[in-house]
């Protein structure tokens, strides 16, 4: 299973976006499996609304 396809266990992931003087923290955690791609594409969806 390559990582486009990784499931995780309790998932808790966190990014941090900035653009100018704007801090941004992505935070998504889940009980049981979470895909990994969901948080990556919100991620990309939320720098794009930073700019």
């Amino acid at each position: 299973m390559g990582l486009l396809g990784a499931r995780i266990r309790n998932a808790h992931f966190t990014s941090y976006l900035g653009a100018g003087d704007v801090l941004a923290i992505v935070l998504q955690s889940r009980k049981g499996e979470a895909e990994a791609v969901p948080f990556r594409q919100t991620v990309a969806l939320q720098s794009l609304l930073l700019r």
